[in-house]
């Protein structure tokens, strides 16, 4: 039986660090690959976003060359996406119809939007975490920006319930976020309809990766003369890993990674990282790559009797950079 251990929760590391040690993190790696991104549709009730987990493991395994990983060797973003986009602009187009259960306020501002303690009393009422899934954050004034998106539904009520259920019915979920929007009721792409009356959208967001207050950093944006704005936003990250075929449960170490250790014969077991930039956090990269790297590794075994390095764990998190200017940039699944 072989072992697997999980991080779910982000690890940080500052990118202008000294050269690594051979087990810390690659960071030439990580500086070389590109940072994940995504595309939240506006306009619209509903987004959805699925990755192709096979083309994934096909990529992560395909690379298989040596017995140390190459540290120029990212997974390119070959994971299919598919997304419902929203229609065509047209001026002053009739955007989605907000929750009826928010109330109205006055002025209709950002300002007081913020305010309102409507939504931060429905929020904090309905902040115990899911059957399944336990609290990352509560109440916040901002919606989460994590690693892996993969869309969002609107909901009339505020349901974190149903939010879950959903999560957890999606392939590669990791983590919901659900929040009150104040979104604009018509396009503002015109100076005719600028700054629109407003309608409180209540969204329930998928991620692939944990959220966190550290990456729940989307405060709103303007659109045209209108002012985007979020409160009432809770965090929930899932309990339920899934746990690669012949491998032990994962044990959770929070903000730490493992140090291989050296065997009984003095050699350093590490056989080196990879980074994935895209798809949701999924173990079975891990373990596929770990079986694979095994298989090269039995077939081009030393001839002078050095015994080939064997993969028998790993160690997975997903990581964020913490910048110079104060953000923080989930760099991937590592």
């Amino acid at each position: 039986m072989r072992l697997s251990s999980f991080a779910l929760p982000a690890l940080a590391a500052n990118l202008v660090a000294a050269l690594p040690a051979p087990q810390e993190i690659d960071f030439d790696m990580v500086l070389a690959a590109p940072d994940p991104t995504y595309s939240e549709a506006v306009g619209v009730t509903a987004q959805t976003i699925t990755y192709n987990s096979a083309a994934m493991v096909a990529e992560a395994t395909a690379s298989i060359s040596s017995v140390s990983v190459d540290a120029s060797d990212v997974l390119s973003a070959t994971a299919v996406v598919q997304a419902k986009r929203a229609a065509a602009s047209n001026v002053c187009q009739a955007q989605a119809a907000g929750a009826t259960s928010a109330p109205t306020y006055s002025p209709d501002s950002a300002a007081q939007f913020a305010k309102e303690s409507y939504f931060p009393s429905v929020a904090s009422a309905s902040a115990a975490a899911p059957s399944g899934y336990t609290q990352a954050f509560v109440n916040m004034q901002a919606s989460s920006s994590a690693f892996s998106y993969m869309g969002f539904d609107t909901f009339d009520t505020y349901d974190v319930a149903t939010c879950a259920t959903r999560c957890t019915a999606k392939r590669g979920c990791v983590s919901f976020n659900i929040y009150f929007e104040r979104d604009p009721s018509v396009n503002p792409d015109d100076s005719s309809c600028s700054n629109p009356p407003s309608v409180t959208m209540i969204k329930c967001s998928y991620w692939g990766g944990p959220v966190t207050v550290q990456n729940t950093v989307n405060v709103g944006q303007p659109r045209g003369g209108f002012e985007v704005a979020i409160t009432g936003s809770n965090g929930y990250v899932t309990t339920q890993l899934n746990t690669p075929s012949g491998y032990q449960d994962g044990v959770a170490y929070g903000a730490n990674a493992m140090n291989a250790p050296y065997d009984a014969q003095g050699y350093n077991t590490f056989m080196g990282s990879k980074l994935f930039t895209q798809g949701t956090w999924d173990t079975s990269l891990c373990s596929q790559y770990c079986e694979s790297q095994t298989t090269y590794n039995l077939k081009t075994a030393p001839k002078d009797g050095t015994p080939a390095k064997v993969c028998k764990f790993f160690n997975t998190y997903i990581l964020t950079a913490l910048k110079a200017d104060g953000s923080v940039v989930t760099q991937g699944q590592y």
